[in-house]
């Protein structure tokens, strides 16, 4: 309910973007902005680090921003395409190599960032 009251309401403001075909697309959005404000005000990185395991943490960062990359420029090809030819085709079974190492990308990324945590 929430997201289309968002869409109708962001609609009010901007006719000429309406869009029916957009409003599956409003909650990942709303899911997109909560987990932009929750990073920004509390952040996901650990407070303390151990001195010596700040290239751990570096690397850990670097490889939850490689997944990200990959996972929203995927995700836009997808749309992109969908909203060009109206069709996935085979396209989301060719990107799921994409997907796999995103999730394992994620998942390794995370435990290198909290394992280089100082204990508190």
């Amino acid at each position: 309910m929430l997201s289309g009251f968002i869409y109708i309401f962001f609609m009010k403001f901007f006719p000429e973007t309406a869009n029916p075909y957009l409003v599956p697309f409003t909650s990942y959005l709303l899911i997109a902005i909560a987990l932009i404000i929750v990073w920004h005000s509390i952040g996901l990185s650990p407070s303390t680090i151990i001195p010596e395991r700040e290239k751990r943490f570096k690397q850990g960062h670097l490889l939850v921003a490689i997944a990200n990359v990959i996972s929203i420029s995927t995700t836009a090809l997808v749309l992109l395409i969908v909203f060009k030819y109206a069709a996935f085709g085979n396209l989301p079974f060719l990107l799921m190599p994409f997907a796999l190492f995103v999730i394992v990308a994620w998942i390794v990324g995370l435990i290198m960032i909290w394992s280089s945590r100082a204990n508190a």
